[in-house]
Formats: structure tokens, C-alpha cells, sequence
């Protein structure tokens, strides 16, 4: 192998050029209810809007943090059955907060075995195989994910 000096005059790259647009965010329809899910790996647990909730909630004491630093209320607990046309149920307890779109976080899907595919917008149900069509959140930019807040500790403010 022969190795020339000098100044190389290669093909430059540009990053702004050379990526394309792919939508990040993943929302799955639970076929009872018709309502619209956004797979977050990063948070780390389920929420359910509180306005989509019936009875009347009071405030508790547990918070959460989204990725932007704000505080979310939460209002106890609502258990679910989703039906994500994977031929299986997937029962699960929500946190109900006041956010505007429910969530499936990241302890779902390593619970029930489930893999996003964001490039092909599906979630993939790797116990059974199957996989069910799922739509980008490209308008719903302002959804953050979130972290859970467990107290006044140096670890917490970090």
C-alpha cells in the first residue's frame, strides 16, 4: 500500500444536507377507546391525561419531571386495557397527570417484550411476532418526556 502526501481533495460533507427528515416520535391507537399513544422510550413510565379521565381526581403529592424542567401534578392511578392490534391485551396501571396526550413509556415496553421502529413507524410485539402500524408525532412537538421525581436529595438535583 502506497500512501501519498499532501492535501486531500476528497468529497467534502455537508450535515445539514445529507440527513433526511425522519420524524422521532411514534404514536400506536388503541382500538377500543380510538385513542392515540405516545411511545416514549425515554420516559419511564405510563401517564393518561387527566381530562381523559371521568371521575373527578384530586392532586397528590407524587410529581414528575418532564425533559424540559417542568413539573407535572399527578392524580393517582387508572388501570388500563390496551388493545394495540397485536392480538393480545396489554393491561397496565397509568399514572394519571396533567398532560395532554397518554403515554407508553419505556417500563411497557420492556415489560410486555414490544421494539419501536421509528424508521418504518410500527411497534413490533417480538413475542408474537407481529407488529402494528403506527403514525409520527411531527405536530406534537411540545409532548417531553418524563423522568420521576423521588425527593430533595444532591442525586435528584443533578
Amino acid at each position: 500500500m502506497r500512501l501519498q502526501g499532501g492535501k486531500h481533495t476528497g468529497q467534502s460533507l455537508m450535515a445539514t444536507d445529507g440527513c433526511p427528515n425522519v420524524p422521532g416520535r411514534l404514536f400506536v391507537t388503541d382500538r377500543c377507546t380510538k385513542m392515540q399513544f405516545l411511545v416514549d422510550t425515554g420516559s419511564e413510565l405510563l401517564r393518561f391525561p387527566r381530562s381523559a379521565v371521568q371521575q373527578r381526581r384530586t392532586r397528590t403529592t407524587y410529581q414528575l419531571s418532564a425533559a424540559n424542567g417542568t413539573t407535572i401534578n399527578t392524580y393517582g392511578y387508572v388501570n388500563l386495557e390496551l388493545n394495540l392490534s397485536l392480538r393480545r391485551a396489554y393491561p397496565w396501571r397509568f399514572v394519571v397527570a396533567d398532560v395532554t396526550k397518554p403515554i407508553i413509556g419505556a417500563d411497557f415496553l420492556q415489560f410486555y417484550n414490544l421494539m419501536v421502529d421509528i424508521r418504518n413507524r410500527r411497534l413490533i410485539d417480538n413475542t408474537t411476532t407481529l407488529s402494528t402500524s403506527g403514525s409520527d408525532a411531527t405536530s406534537s412537538s411540545t409532548i417531553s418526556s418524563v423522568k420521576i421525581l423521588l425527593g430533595d436529595t444532591r442525586y435528584d438535583k443533578l
